[in-house]
């Protein structure tokens, strides 16, 4: 289970605006806890309820997560570099589910 307040909270001390996009994708990489995703893989699960969202705008929010410590890059494989939350983000935002 997700904390969205948590992620807001960490949004806000990574001094970014917390616009829907950014929550979306934020939500969505910590749906799954520590597991690395793709982008693409983010992005097509955003993309059942969002159709119009391009996955340019997916990629850069994950990159600037990165730059701003929110998010971690694992390896490249053939999907592109893998994304999950930072250690600190998943204990705050990532609680078990009841």
């Amino acid at each position: 289970m997700v904390n969205p307040l948590a992620l807001a909270a960490a949004l806000q001390a990574a001094r970014l605006s917390r616009t829907q996009t950014r929550m979306l994708v934020l939500t969505e990489l910590a749906r799954t806890g520590p597991a690395p995703r793709t982008a693409r893989d983010i992005h097509a699960a955003l993309r059942q309820g969002r159709p119009s969202l391009p996955f340019s705008t997916t990629y850069r929010v994950l990159q600037c997560f990165t730059h701003k410590g929110l998010v971690v890059t694992e390896a490249a494989d053939a999907g592109g570099p893998a994304f999950r939350l930072s250690a600190d983000l998943i204990q705050t935002a990532c609680r078990p589910d009841p």
